[in-house]
């Protein structure tokens, strides 16, 4: 996990409006079962990428939020299924 770890994290700093790497990374503290961790970067991923459909799903579930939170990112509920 820590190859993985700080791989991420070095991809994150040269690219650090990617979607994907902030998804990835969060990810993988929550198969470490890490979820403070998690929820850190879950917190920085939403301060760089604030209208990210995939983002806000994620902590949507991660929160277990209603979908009034996703009206701002114009997402729809069915995209949660």
């Amino acid at each position: 996990m820590s190859k993985a770890r700080a791989t991420l994290e070095q991809a994150r700093h040269k690219n650090p409006g990617s979607e994907q790497l902030w998804l990835a990374a969060v990810r993988t503290e929550q198969r470490a079962a890490l979820p403070k961790a998690a929820d850190s970067l879950m917190a920085k991923a939403l301060q760089v990428r604030r209208r990210s459909p995939a983002l806000l799903i994620l902590y949507c579930r991660q929160q277990r939020c209603s979908c009034i939170v996703l009206e701002a990112c114009s997402v729809s509920c069915d995209s949660l299924c």
